[in-house]
């Protein structure tokens, strides 16, 4: 209820001003007051209204949204949510402005499903939601990325290179030719992560490697707390490195010696440039190489040349059984079997592996029988497939080798999943 106004001794639920001074009854002590008032300009009589009016009730709604991850659909339902800004997009040109949406969940809960056999999975904590957050259960079991059209970027990027195009057209044809790759070369997007170790920088030449700085934190918490338990000094085996993520995390300590390799050009070629930027050439060391069950010349059947791209397939089968992937180039590529590449060149033992092949897992074990049967090897962190033959055989194989199934990392419903095993003691 508003105050109302007394010429002195206000009473409960009154006020008084006199020389600007308000005064209220100690009954109303602690309460929140908002006031307005209004100030006349002595002289010439204008007035000048300070309104405080109370904020009312915030409009709430629901939202259902949609998208999909890696061919996968993933449906999020947000029961009660409060809008920020609010925009409806109209079409301009070839191209929409999306709306932005803020979102508080009071009661609080969501619910994410996937796929046409829904799993859903209440929220239990309260949240704030974005367009581009990662959505996770308490129990991590469930993560998915919210991401808006992978067109409205193209779509924005096409109009800029127009742009950059039209206005070098005036410049020799060398000249001009170079001014646009030096836009293109300024325009690599870098970002820093931090971390508990020091930070991180990943330099992204490109769209699809976005993926790893921004989800540092959340893909592979695992994978960080079991890197953070290596005992130092020691030698880390980074097998299917992509960018180099976890490669780059090992070698903030510099008592941990990193081999990383990746087969993939791209891939290798900004895993390279990231070690460079962090300054880790001492103890990061990275090869182009893929590693397999026998040395071979044979193909990388790659569905993406983009850097950070994964999900290829090397040797003379495909290893990548999912149905959407589609080849479009075989990159000739060489193998090496890690007891012969050791051998060749020297190298002790690694105390810690990790294996990240798209399938090729058990072909790598076999032809590491050496190296995994040595003491000095610690433990193994491997991305399988939660079930099936291939999975059965690879722990069939650690435990004849003294391994013992420690965890599985976090699930993101994509089929695949990091397995630890430790050697026992």
């Amino acid at each position: 209820m508003p105050l109302t106004k007394a010429a002195s001794a206000p009473a409960a639920g009154q006020y008084s001003v006199a020389a600007g001074v308000y005064t209220f009854n100690s009954a109303d002590a602690n309460k929140a007051v908002l006031i307005s008032y209004t100030y006349t300009i002595t002289g010439t009589g204008q007035e000048l209204t300070l309104a405080n009016p109370l904020m009312g009730t915030t409009p709430t709604f629901q939202a259902q949204l949609y998208t999909s991850f890696q061919g996968k659909p993933c449906n999020v339902k947000l029961f009660n949510c409060a809008s920020t800004k609010l925009a409806f997009a109209t079409k301009l040109e070839d191209f929409v402005i999306p709306s932005s949406i803020s979102t508080f969940l009071p009661t609080p809960r969501a619910t994410c499903c996937n796929g046409p056999s829904p799993r859903c999975h209440e929220l239990e904590e309260k949240r704030s939601f974005s367009h581009t957050d990662a959505i996770a259960s308490r129990d991590a079991r469930y993560v998915w990325w919210l991401e808006p059209p992978d067109g409205m970027s193209k779509r924005w990027g096409h109009a800029l290179a127009r742009g950059i195009e039209t206005i070098t057209l005036a410049q020799r044809p060398w000249r001009r030719a170079a001014s646009r790759l030096r836009v293109a070369e300024a325009l690599v997007q870098r970002h820093w992560v931090e971390t508990k170790r020091g930070r991180i920088l990943f330099v992204s030449p490109e769209p699809r490697a976005l993926e790893h700085p921004r989800d540092f934190l959340t893909r592979e918490p695992e994978t960080l707390a079991w890197i953070d338990g290596f005992r130092t000094p020691c030698v880390y085996w980074d097998i299917g490195a992509n960018v180099g993520p976890y490669a780059l995390y090992a070698g903030l300590r510099s008592e941990v010696m990193t081999y990383a390799f990746e087969p993939s050009p791209s891939n290798y070629l900004a895993l390279c440039h990231n070690i460079h930027e962090n300054g880790r050439e001492a103890n990061i060391r990275a090869y182009c190489i893929a590693l397999d069950d026998r040395t071979v010349l044979a193909t990388l059947d790659m569905d993406d040349l983009s850097a950070g791209s994964f999900g290829h397939s090397f040797g003379d089968a495909p290893t990548v059984l999912r149905p959407e992937h589609k080849t479009i180039f075989h990159q000739p590529a060489i193998g090496f079997s890690a007891d012969a590449f050791r051998a060749t060149f020297g190298l002790a033992t690694p105390h810690y592996l990790k294996l990240d092949v798209d399938g090729n897992e058990n072909k790598v074990l076999a032809g590491a029988r050496t190296t995994i049967a040595d003491p000095t090897l610690r433990s193994i962190m491997i991305e399988v497939d939660r079930e099936g033959p291939r999975t059965q055989e690879l722990f069939d194989t650690l435990k004849q080798y003294g391994f013992t199934f420690m965890r599985w990392g976090v699930d993101h419903g994509l089929g695949a999943i990091n397995a630890e095993f430790d050697r026992h003691a």
